[in-house]
């Protein structure tokens, strides 16, 4: 025989689910330009948007961050220090989440386009569905 839920159940998972989404900080970064590689048959075209919860990143993605470069992944993302490295480890994990588990801190590196631009690089804090809401997006 099955039983009914506590009273106020329903309630409680509804906010616990408002928790996590507003926990889900999710920083997305555009490059306006192609990013082509590999060579031959096994030459592609990299997607120019990756996004990353980074608030969810696990243990283990912060620790292959402290393992590649040294340092603690919230050191790349403090205010006034969010440059081209920061860029590149947030790139690495988000195409590490998104489909390239084994790809390594220095092959994203070395893919990093060094001629990129201020104006050919975006970077999104929040849903990236927040700029539709916004008219001058």
């Amino acid at each position: 025989m099955a039983t009914a839920p506590p009273p106020g159940a329903g309630r409680r998972a509804a906010a616990e689910a408002a928790d996590d989404e507003a926990a889900q900080q999710i920083l997305t970064i555009t490059i306006r330009r192609e990013i082509t590689i590999g060579k031959g048959e096994k030459r592609r075209t990299l997607p120019q948007s990756h996004a990353l919860a980074i608030n969810l990143l696990s243990m283990t993605d912060k620790l292959a961050v402290r393992k590649a470069t040294g340092l603690p992944f919230e050191s790349f993302l403090g205010e006034g220090v969010f440059g081209e490295d920061s860029l590149v480890v947030v790139w690495w994990l988000a195409r590490r989440k998104n489909g390239e588990a084994v790809l390594s801190f220095h092959e994203a590196a070395e893919q990093w386009p060094a001629e990129l631009t201020a104006e050919d690089i975006d970077v999104h804090v929040g849903d990236p569905s927040d700029d539709a809401d916004d008219p001058e997006a």
